[in-house]
């Protein structure tokens, strides 16, 4: 690798650094600096500046070094606890695995006789598992079934509704047979007056 590529990659991978820091500093609510010594320089790359990079490790060289070695990770501990819960993580896949397909053999006839404890109890564990999704899944069609009754409730009380609307006049008009308006004052009695004569 030539000397302006080798520049370029170290100046990306820099910025990179930086962008992680920032990232740990502020989703961690920790403080952090960086300090880089290139080979064949004196003056060292340092982020976010030399004051914070100083006031931090004058904090760390202040601390008590029970305190110190209480809150000390290594690298070594670090991957090694990485890989206990990967490896956790693929014998839990690995078993649930093993249970559902001795699930399915049971079903098609397999006999129970056969299995050992260590089987029976992580199907015990499966069976709980499907009992509880099935439980879920009957709890999600019942819902379901109840919004449908609902709408179709609303549905058919809709039609009738309308049906009344057009039905009744509710005051505004008036039942064939009578006359569609107020009688004007008078009337009555002048009908009245003519019948008694």
């Amino acid at each position: 690798m030539d000397i302006v590529s080798e520049r370029a990659l170290f100046a990306r991978k820099i910025q990179s650094l930086y962008k992680k820091a920032q990232e740990i500093s502020t989703l961690c609510d920790v403080k952090v600096a960086i300090v880089i010594f290139k080979n064949g320089e004196n003056t060292p790359i340092v982020w976010p500046s030399q004051a914070v990079a100083e006031e931090i490790a004058r904090t760390f060289r202040n601390t008590d070094e029970v305190q110190k070695i209480k809150k000390l990770v290594k690298h070594e501990n670090y991957l090694l606890e990485k890989l206990q819960d990967r490896a956790e993580n693929f014998r839990k896949k690995t078993e649930e695995i093993e249970m559902e397909l001795l699930f399915n053999q049971l079903v098609e006839g397999k006999n129970i006789n056969e299995l050992d404890a260590r089987q029976i109890k992580g199907l015990k564990k499966l069976f709980v598992i499907k009992k509880a999704k099935v439980a879920e899944r009957k709890k999600q069609l019942n819902k379901e079934k109840q919004l449908n009754e609902d709408n179709e409730k609303n549905e058919d009380v809709q039609p009738s509704l309308e049906a009344m609307a057009t039905n009744q006049d509710f005051g505004l008009g008036v039942e064939s047979g009578t006359s569609s308006g107020p009688q004007e004052a008078g009337k009555d009695n002048d009908a009245e007056e003519e019948n008694d004569d």
